[in-house]
């Protein structure tokens, strides 16, 4: 399988697992369990001691049928029209002076490789018709929609080595530039179970920087992608947070 087929697959799992938060695998771990429930006889019901599983459902997959995969997928909730996907996903390999990585960048586990995609699309915005209450659980419409053009960092194993999970971490900018707190702890353990990893340039800040350009001293560079490499982020572009 050659690396852009992989670097696809994993942006695709990417967009599922988006997509499919809450979208029905609940449904089934309940089923499941209700399945058992029925299943277990009763203390009262028979003498014979019930033997415990020797393994879990969690330690051994359960083989479904083409037809209960499709008929799982079409009992799911679909989402709606609120959901959008990119419309422009373009690998940035060799474009200007080369990727610029996140603060905490620690070193990719063995034979993982890395891409930076630069995606495009429309970003939108939502409001409340009423003023938002300290319960939480407010109900909120689509407001505007503006153009975005950001970028998100792909680490992934080799496809013998993946575990089938994607770890999505959405950049942290208090230091006025993109920082993958997550990876830096995470990267050595990401690396022993398999997983795939995806840091994503969400807000402003990590996109067109700061307006003070650089932090006293020059220790960080704030000045935003762009402006730091114009070849390769110049088009890069944020509505705002």
């Amino acid at each position: 399988m050659g690396g852009t087929t992989v670097k696809l697959w994993i942006v695709l799992i990417c967009v599922l697992s988006i997509l499919s938060v809450g979208c029905g695998s609940n449904d089934v771990q309940t089923t499941e369990s209700e399945v058992v429930r029925d299943d277990t006889p009763s203390s009262a019901a028979t003498e014979e001691p019930v033997e415990s599983p020797t393994t879990s459902p969690s330690e051994e997959p359960i083989d479904r049928s083409e037809s209960e995969v499709e008929s799982l997928e079409q009992d799911s909730p679909k989402p709606d029209g609120i959901l959008r996907t990119a419309s422009e996903i373009t690998d940035a390999d060799g474009l200007g002076s080369g990727l610029l990585q996140p603060l905490g960048a620690a070193p990719l586990p063995d034979g993982y490789s890395e891409v930076e995609l630069l995606i495009a699309g429309e970003a939108t915005s939502y409001r409340s018709e009423i003023p938002l209450n300290p319960e939480g659980t407010w109900i909120f419409e689509e407001d505007t929609q503006e153009s975005y053009k950001t970028r998100a960092l792909i680490r992934y194993p080799p496809v013998d080595h993946f575990s089938g999970v994607v770890i999505i971490e959405w950049l942290n900018v208090t230091a006025g530039v993109d920082n993958s707190i997550d990876w830096t702890y995470l990267s050595e353990e990401i690396g022993r179970e398999g997983h795939g990893y995806v840091g994503v340039s969400a807000q402003i800040v990590g996109v067109m920087g700061r307006d003070s350009g650089r932090l006293p001293g020059g220790l960080i560079d704030t000045r935003g992608l762009p402006t730091r490499d114009p070849v390769r982020y110049g088009d890069l572009t944020h509505p705002g947070d």
